[in-house]
């Protein structure tokens, strides 16, 4: 049966690396008369280039019954610097064609400088987050694959995002053991798998680089898990190791690369 529509909650994930905390996830989502508010605030701790920082990432959307984006906002700020992206669904009237009779437009803001954009839309367009609230209302099976168009404020470009239900998996949060169904979601060249209750609430999600996220509440979130090591640096986890030394990298004019023992995680 299709999940039934939640009221008005909050909900809170732990971010982790290699088992230590490097920050947290608040997401909220409030009813209204035309579908639903949705709010997500990330905080990480991050070593970027030898520099600790924290990145505090806020998204703000309002979305239809069916969680299919009708206006967002976005803003990143990292060291001083804000990363802002808004935008909305505007209803083309005359269109000839009516798959794309709906347009996303919106602007990008950085470094005092703002650059329009829009993007035609064929379907109904979600944030990538948004694409795991629309699975409330789906009868999750083994074996099913649903495909949603999303825009990624990160990449500026709208894609498609491919989710796969694997089927029930037991997993373990914080020492509890609990049955959830798990499923694999495809875009950009990247998979994440996340875990869903009954109700359709992700639990866990694991991400590129190693990144794991798991439900908690606020206390945790805020206060549990977190240590006084170094932060998590992300060009170190993502760096490829090579087998030899370069004599004078700076001298070469070509540099040929092999990479072998790929794996789609």
């Amino acid at each position: 049966d299709a999940k039934s529509a939640p009221a008005a909650k909050e909900e809170w994930m732990g971010i982790y690396h290699q088992g230590q905390k490097a920050g947290y996830v608040r997401r909220h989502l409030t009813p209204t008369d035309t579908g639903y508010v949705w709010g997500e605030q990330w905080r990480m701790r991050l070593n970027v280039m030898d520099t600790p920082q924290t990145v505090h990432t806020v998204v703000h959307a309002n979305v239809d019954q069916q969680y299919a984006l009708m206006d967002f906002s976005f803003r990143m700020l990292s060291s001083g610097v804000t990363f802002q992206v808004k935008g909305h669904v505007v209803h083309k009237e005359g269109a000839s064609n009516a798959s794309l009779a709906q347009e996303l437009q919106g602007e990008m803001i950085t470094g005092g400088n703002t650059s329009p954009f829009s993007f035609p839309l064929q379907d109904p367009i979600y944030l990538p987050a948004t694409t795991q609230m629309a699975f409330r209302h789906l009868s999750l099976q083994p074996g099913q694959e649903h495909a949603f168009q999303i825009f990624n404020p990160l990449s500026m470009r709208p894609d498609t995002i491919s989710i796969a239900v694997i089927g029930p998996e037991t997993i373990a949060i914080h020492d509890e053991s609990i049955t959830a169904t798990k499923v694999a979601e495809r875009f950009a060249g990247t998979t994440v798998h996340a875990w869903l209750n009954d109700n359709g609430q992700v639990l866990k999600e694991e991400a590129p680089l190693g990144m794991v996220l798991l439900r908690e509440n606020e206390r945790q979130a805020l206060g549990g898990g977190w240590q006084d090591g170094t932060p998590l640096d992300l060009v170190a986890t993502a760096a490829i190791s090579v087998d030899r030394r370069l004599p004078n990298p700076r001298g070469l004019s070509e540099l040929q690369l092999t990479f072998s023992t790929l794996r789609d995680e």
